[in-house]
C-alpha cells in the first residue's frame, strides 16, 4: 500500500513541468506576436550582427486594409558605426477572422505573417520574404527551447 505522502509526491515533478512549460510559452502581456516577427526579421536582415536599438513602433490598422507596422531603429555596423534603419510590415486584413473571432483586439483580425515587407527602400516580397518569416521563426523557436531548457534546470537545481 502506498503511503499517503508518497502518493502526494509522485505528481509534484509533473506538474513542475507542465507549470514550466506554460511560463516559458506564455510570457504574459507583452507586445504583439506581428511586432515581434517583424522586429526579428527586420534585425535579421540587416545583418549587422549587432543588437539594435528599437527607436519607435508605430501601428496603423483600418478595417479592411493592410495592418502596417512601422519600426525605426539604429544598427550598428562592423566598424563600430551606427545607421538608422526603417522597416514596415504589411499584414493582411482577414474578414473571416474578424467573422469568427470573438476577440476585442482588432489585430486579431489580421494575418500573423507578412505579405510585404521594406527594409528601407528595399520592397521584400515572395522567396525573400518567405526564408525571413522562416529565419525569424526559427531563431524565436530556438530561443524558447533555450529558455525551457533553463526553466528545467533551474527546477532540478542544475543551475541556469
Amino acid at each position: 500500500m502506498t503511503s499517503p505522502r508518497l502518493a502526494l509526491r509522485l505528481p509534484i515533478p509533473g506538474l513542475l513541468l507542465g507549470l514550466t512549460l506554460v511560463t516559458v510559452g506564455c510570457s504574459g502581456p507583452t507586445e504583439d506576436v506581428r511586432v515581434t516577427l517583424c522586429k526579428d526579421m527586420a534585425r535579421l536582415l540587416v545583418e549587422s550582427g549587432q543588437p539594435v536599438q528599437w527607436q519607435g513602433v508605430e501601428r496603423q490598422m483600418t478595417r479592411f486594409e493592410d495592418q502596417v507596422i512601422t519600426l525605426r531603429f539604429q544598427a550598428t555596423g562592423a566598424d563600430g558605426g551606427a545607421t538608422e534603419h526603417r522597416a514596415t510590415c504589411h499584414y493582411a486584413y482577414d474578414s473571416d477572422a474578424e467573422e469568427y473571432n470573438t476577440s476585442s483586439d482588432p489585430a486579431t483580425y489580421y494575418a500573423t505573417n507578412p505579405h510585404r515587407m521594406t527594409l528601407d527602400d528595399r520592397v521584400i516580397t515572395g522567396r525573400p520574404l518567405t526564408e525571413a518569416i522562416h529565419q525569424a521563426m526559427a531563431e524565436q523557436g530556438r530561443d524558447w527551447l533555450a529558455r525551457l531548457a533553463a526553466a528545467i534546470r533551474g527546477l532540478w537545481g542544475g543551475g541556469g
